[in-house]
């Protein structure tokens, strides 16, 4: 991991996807919240949320949850037809 986190923005369609990749919170802005007293899905490597369309973000979701790192979630967004541009 790079001293500075980098930063990723995912774009298809009405769906964007924002990685970060320090260990945090999943996120999808169109999912109700979870329960009372329930926690936020978290990610061992990785922050993200994703907002817009909701069938590109179950399938963003899908591939950022399965990511063991910052690289394979931009990679496998990128497979699904996301135009992906990462920061430092």
């Amino acid at each position: 991991r790079s001293p500075t986190p980098r930063h990723a923005r995912a774009t298809r369609g009405a769906a964007t996807v924002e990685i970060t990749d320090t260990p945090g919170f999943l996120i999808d802005g169109n999912a109700p919240p979870p329960p009372p007293g329930s926690p936020s899905a978290r990610h061992a490597a990785l922050t993200a949320s994703c907002i817009g369309d909701v069938a590109g973000c179950s399938e963003a979701g899908g591939i950022v949850r399965s990511a063991a790192s910052f690289d394979t979630a931009t990679e496998g967004l990128r497979g699904l037809g996301f135009e992906v541009v990462i920061t430092p």
